[in-house]
């Protein structure tokens, strides 16, 4: 395969490309808003945290893979499901959503894509990323390798495993399907893509992709990055970074501060 550039390569997003800890939950990233707190606990202690979780990540999916809501609509969704009568500032959302949870960076992977894109693979993205973090993680060049080629579940009205989602990105890559590899961690993914006539690489760890890509005839020394024993990196996002994002990219309005009112001593006469 080395110096051939029919071949492409097609990666998923979440827990591929980026990860987060296995113990996270939207639950914990919420806990750290202070007027969330009490009222999520309470309702932690009530019903239990999984069904509290499973309330949560059905709000966030509707918005996320539907991609047909505003984002204030669904900062409205997540504010009703977490308990507030009153809705969640621009700031507690910014705070909760894109700031609380701990998103890790696959160095060792991120590095591989970097030498195909030097070397003249073609790469695409196929993911379910909702659109927020998708124009984040767009926005701070993370997604580069691909250098736009993309299909995201929520533009495309249809979520994986989907046989149109697929197809449409075969067509996108402009190859031919066997000659695509698509990189998944989920194996009816793989099995929509294998059904499909491409090639799927089911993913599990950086080592077991090394051993397939090396299987596949990529040369070993540019693997080596696979080989790292400590491939993930925090992405930081800051409070200002997110609500300066939000602004921006989503023309979200905050309110106006108060006017501040005059000092008696330095007013003046009239």
């Amino acid at each position: 395969m080395a110096g051939n550039r029919r071949f492409s390569f097609v990666w998923d997003l979440g827990k591929v490309t980026f990860s987060w800890p296995a113990e996270q939950d939207w639950p914990d990233c919420w806990l750290t808003v202070p007027r969330v707190a009490e009222t999520l606990r309470a309702a932690i202690a009530d019903k239990g945290k999984d069904a509290v979780a499973r309330t949560l990540r059905r709000v966030q999916n509707d918005f996320e893979c539907g991609g047909h809501a505003t984002i204030d609509a669904f900062r409205l969704d997540i504010s009703r499901a977490l308990g507030l009568t009153e809705p969640l500032t621009w700031q507690e959302f910014a705070h909760g959503y894109l700031v609380a949870p701990i998103l890790m960076k696959n160095t060792g992977l991120a590095e591989i894509q970097q030498w195909l894109t030097r070397a003249g693979y073609p790469q695409g993205i196929l993911s379910n990323l909702c659109p927020i973090w998708q124009r984040m993680w767009q926005k701070r060049g993370l997604m580069d390798f691909a250098e736009g080629r993309a299909v995201y579940s929520c533009f495309a009205g249809a979520v994986k495993p989907s046989e149109a989602l697929v197809r449409q990105s075969i067509r996108m890559m402009c190859r031919e399907p066997k000659n695509i590899f698509f990189i998944d961690d989920n194996p009816d993914n793989i099995r929509m893509v294998e059904k499909a006539g491409a090639t799927g690489c089911l993913y599990e760890n950086n080592l077991q992709l090394h051993d397939w890509l090396l299987a596949v005839g990529m040369p070993p020394d540019l693997l080596a990055p696979l080989l790292s024993t400590e491939p993930l990196v925090p992405i930081v996002v800051t409070d200002r970074e997110a609500i300066d994002f939000l602004i921006a990219e989503f023309g979200v309005v905050l309110p106006a501060e108060p006017a501040e009112e005059p000092d008696e001593k330095t007013a003046p006469m009239s």
